[in-house]
């Protein structure tokens, strides 16, 4: 007979810490008990003092207690996102010895970086949208099909922010998402330095290691060599392309969606000396970012939505050959985070309704 194992993942476990403040809780709630008791012996007997004034009842107090303590347990529980992993019941035809299978890698973390900057309002996107909103559409699409892995956004232009901080929760990444807006990181131009900048301090600049994939969106301008000559121009970016190399030996993938046309396209609202402004793809050099973080380049302007989503999607889920005992391909996600949320309120709501005297429950019966 086969069993499946269920495993639950806690996705953010450095939350942990904060079941020390269940600890915490109970300690102050002794304390308090221990107070009360003594301020009461200096009144005289507790039975005159329960006639005159009816005291706190005990029972009442360590159920508030139990319910305060459990609403803090399982609402830290929460703050971890655990997932459960269900694996699918292996056939006679899997379990021979010595066999190999499709192993399928998983991230930790996926990383949607949105160029912000005043270029991205070009309307030279697919279907004629501005390159912005098509960056958006191709997020979202992306998003739909994760699964079980926490998802982030930054936005840059002269500098990059971070929008959403990794969450599994693919409503409120959405709800960001959709309020990105032109030019959100204050900084005016685009700065690819930076941003590369910001990706080390959080990502290989640290002391917590995990699997991650980023996937760029941008139309590869960069103001601070836009004047550059040619020459120049090709020497800056290949130096910007170099140190991606850092993020590919780390295991930091990069996938780039270059957005916009190769024609120059009128940015709406810039003008330079009354006459307008105009941007256009830097097709090489999204290439060569591309390629110097050992991930794929792909090109709006050329490729369906279907097609960019389904290699962006493909390279998030990368299949390598492994052995048929660490396979985990095909296993559902089910994410369990709701189900300690809910236990959290259901003990908050307890512990507000437990009255603090007998007499409280008394009188709510008529006085019976």
């Amino acid at each position: 007979m086969n069993f499946l194992i269920l495993q639950v993942v806690y996705t953010q476990p450095s939350y942990s810490l904060l079941f020390i403040v269940v600890g915490v809780i109970i300690l102050l709630y002794f304390s308090l008990w221990r107070y009360r008791k003594k301020i009461q012996e200096r009144f005289g007997a507790v039975e005159i003092i329960n006639k005159i004034a009816p005291l706190r009842n005990e029972t009442f107090f360590w159920l508030r207690l139990l319910c305060i303590a459990q609403c803090f347990f399982f609402g830290t529980l929460a703050l971890m996102q655990p997932v459960l992993h269900l694996p699918q019941e292996k056939t006679a035809a899997d379990e021979g010895e010595g066999k190999t299978a499709l192993l399928q890698e998983s991230y930790d973390e996926v990383v949607f970086m949105v160029d912000v900057s005043s270029s991205m309002s070009a309307q030279d996107g697919g279907d004629h949208n501005a390159r912005l909103s098509r960056a958006k559409e191709i997020v979202e699409a992306v998003v739909e099909h994760l699964g079980g892995v926490n998802i982030s956004l930054y936005g840059f232009a002269g500098t990059a922010e971070n929008e959403v901080p990794q969450t599994m929760d693919y409503l409120y990444f959405r709800i960001l998402l959709e309020g990105l807006r032109l030019n959100d990181t204050h900084v005016a131009g685009t700065n690819f330095s930076a941003l590369i900048d910001e990706m080390q301090k959080k990502y290989l600049k640290t002391k917590v290691q995990k699997k991650t994939r980023c996937i760029l969106l941008t139309d590869g301008e960069d103001t601070t060599i836009i004047d550059f000559g040619a020459q120049e121009k090709r020497k800056a970016e290949m130096l910007l392309a170099e140190r991606l190399a850092d993020f590919k030996k780390a295991g930091i993938i990069w996938d780039v969606v270059g957005l916009g046309s190769g024609s120059p396209s009128v940015i709406p609202g810039i003008v330079h000396e009354s006459n307008p402004v105009y941007s256009t793809m830097q097709t090489e050099f999204i290439k060569m970012l591309a390629i110097g973080a050992g991930g794929h380049y792909y090109f709006d302007n050329s490729l369906s939505l279907a097609r960019i989503v389904d290699g962006l999607i493909a390279n998030t889920t990368r299949i390598e050959k492994g052995s048929q005992e660490d396979s985990k391909e095909g296993e559902p996600v089910a994410p369990l985070v709701g189900y300690p949320l809910f236990a959290a309120f259901l003990f908050l709501a307890l512990a507000i309704i437990f009255p603090e005297r007998i007499k409280d429950v008394k009188s709510e019966n008529g006085g019976k």
